[in-house]
C-alpha cells in the first residue's frame, strides 16, 4: 500500500516538474522573441509580437506527451460541411467578396467572416489579398469537398 506521505511527495514532485517545463518553454520562447525582434530591426514590432504570440499559443496547446510528427497519419479525412459552408463554397466558384456572400445568404457579417476563416484554414478557399475588399475563390480541395457533399 502506498503511504499518504509518498503520494503527497510524488504529487509535489510532479507539480514541480510541470512548473520547470513551463518556465523552460517560456524562457525559450522569450529568447526566440528577442532574437526575432533584433533581426527584424527596421520592421514593425507588430510582426515580431504576432510571431511571439503564436509561439506562446503553440506552447500552451502542446502537451509534453504529444505524438511525434512522424507517427501522425497523413491520410486525408473526408471533410464534413454544414449547409451554410457548402453554400459559401459554391458562391466562391468565382471570385467573391464577403459582402457579396453576406448579401446572397442574408447572414450577418460576423457569421460570414467566421465561416470564411474556417473554410480558408481548412484549405477549401483562398483569399486574394491583393484586392480590397478581399476576394475569395475555391481551391481544388474545395471543389473536391463540394463533389463529396453533393
Amino acid at each position: 500500500m502506498i503511504s499518504l506521505e509518498l503520494l503527497a511527495a510524488t504529487s509535489i514532485a510532479m507539480g514541480a516538474v510541470a512548473i520547470v517545463i513551463s518556465v523552460y518553454l517560456y524562457l525559450k520562447i522569450a529568447s526566440k522573441y528577442e532574437t526575432l525582434k533584433e533581426s527584424l530591426d527596421g520592421y514593425s514590432d507588430i510582426i515580431a509580437r504576432r510571431i511571439y504570440e503564436q509561439e506562446i499559443n503553440k506552447a500552451k496547446t502542446s502537451s509534453v506527451t504529444s505524438t511525434p510528427p512522424a507517427a501522425e497519419s497523413t491520410v486525408q479525412k473526408p471533410v464534413k460541411l454544414t449547409s451554410t459552408e457548402i453554400e459559401i463554397i459554391k458562391l466562391c466558384e468565382s471570385p467573391t467578396t464577403a459582402k457579396e456572400i453576406q448579401q446572397r445568404l442574408g447572414l450577418t457579417r460576423e457569421h460570414i467572416t467566421r465561416e470564411l476563416k474556417k473554410l480558408y484554414e481548412m484549405g477549401l478557399i483562398e483569399r486574394a489579398s491583393q484586392d480590397k475588399p478581399f476576394k475569395y475563390i475555391l481551391t481544388e480541395k474545395g471543389k473536391g469537398a463540394i463533389e463529396g457533399a453533393g
